[in-house]
């Protein structure tokens, strides 16, 4: 069994469709294990329009993103990779593709959330020129909310 270094593999990124939703449920219950995702769950979210992407090194799902488009906005429900494929470019073109999408929709603005302790996502949010729109305090926590244009 040979195993390769995620350092050595770029992700492809590809829009997941409803024949996704175990490999979805999976990934994100890996990646989040509070999450409780479920096959049912996403299914009702594809039947509301929600997007989800799925990053894949070598065929092997290793990350996804959740977007929901709203009038002139596009709101990234979510990003999550597996810890051993931080910092190797999936998350950088998850979020690519996200804004890709939302340009094609003819939304001009990209909206998330992050917790505020969560400083290296943040970071990592700014370096990809999101901005802070405003913090919203809330029964779990407090989160920043991001903002970026993305066409005028």
């Amino acid at each position: 069994m040979s195993e390769t270094s995620p350092a050595k593999q770029l992700p492809s990124i590809r829009k997941a469709c409803l024949r996704d939703v175990k490999t979805l449920a999976l990934l994100i219950n890996s990646i989040f294990p509070h999450a409780n995702a479920s096959e049912r769950m996403l299914k009702e979210k594809f039947s509301r329009g929600v997007v989800f992407f799925i990053a894949e090194c070598e065929r092997e799902p290793v990350g996804f993103a959740e977007i929901i488009f709203r009038k002139q906005t596009a709101f990234i429900q979510g990003i999550g990779l597996k810890k051993q494929f931080e910092g190797k470019g999936a998350g950088s073109a998850l979020l690519e593709r996200c804004a890709e999408e939302s340009v094609k929709k003819g939304k001009t603005t990209v909206l998330l959330t992050v917790k505020t302790s969560n400083a290296r996502a943040l970071g990592f949010y700014k370096t990809h020129g999101f901005e802070l729109a405003k913090e919203k305090k809330g029964v779990q926590g407090s989160v920043f909310i991001l903002k970026k244009t993305i066409a005028n």
